[in-house]
């Protein structure tokens, strides 16, 4: 009897499964990067994001992502959690025209038994705008884990990169022209060029540091030689 129980327990969980009760685990790591990676750049242009914010929500949708699971994670704890982060990166502006584009809002459904973006009903596949955020190497996603907002206190007001000079519509929206290993390719230049900037503006601190310390040191011994000279003249002056 009990094995007959366990083969029917088998059948039952193989037919639930193929007509999409179960739902899969949800996204592997490298997956996850991917469609964070065009989510962000969609979100980028339509936003009209600087670079710094650009980061930041590659950082929230890798984050969302990988925590999803079963159905109802979709638009549970973690999906709450996107849009608390969000609020602290976005403008006002930005925010409420996010909340407008359920695309963007909203961003995964459920085809064929497998998680998908909605965006991918709206602009062609393998297709990007900007070159990958500078964060795209480097970011593993982890922020999820901190009981406050890590994107809170930040500025992202850079100047904006790669993207129109508005918010695009409907009408006057292009279309992607970057692959997605240009776009990478690109991310990966532009985090070598910032490294440099870094260091350049780093060596510039330290030389400027240095002369100013040259240039005291120097005022001290002419202040100390003045004085030396004004005290000798002086006991001349009393000798005399």
């Amino acid at each position: 009897m009990k094995k007959w129980t366990l083969i029917f327990a088998v059948v039952f969980t193989s037919v639930l499964s193929s007509c999409g009760v179960y739902e899969d685990a949800g996204m592997s790591y490298s997956r996850a990067r991917s469609e964070a990676l065009y989510l962000s750049d969609k979100m980028a242009y339509e936003l009209n994001l600087t670079m710094d914010q650009y980061n930041a929500i590659y950082e929230i949708n890798l984050d969302y992502l990988l925590s999803l699971g079963n159905h109802a994670d979709f638009f549970g704890d973690y999906w709450q959690r996107r849009n608390y982060d969000l609020q602290y990166v976005l403008t006002v502006a930005q925010y409420q025209r996010f909340l407008a584009l359920d695309y963007f809002y909203r961003p995964v459904h459920r085809v064929s038994n497998s998680i998908t973006l909605v965006v991918y009903n709206r602009y062609p596949r393998n297709r990007y705008y900007r070159n990958a955020p500078t964060v795209y190497s480097t970011y593993k996603g982890a922020h999820k884990q901190y009981h406050h907002s890590p994107y809170q206190g930040r500025s992202y007001m850079n100047t904006p990169g790669n993207q129109p000079p508005q918010m695009p519509n409907t009408r006057t929206q292009t279309v992607p022209s970057k692959s997605k290993s240009e776009a990478v390719r690109g991310g990966r230049e532009q985090q070598k060029n910032d490294t440099r900037k870094a260091q350049s503006a780093s060596t510039r601190r330290t030389q400027s540091n240095y002369n100013q310390q040259t240039r005291s040191t120097n005022q001290q011994q002419t202040t100390t030689t003045r004085s030396n000279t004004d005290s000798q003249q002086g006991s001349a002056s009393r000798r005399r």
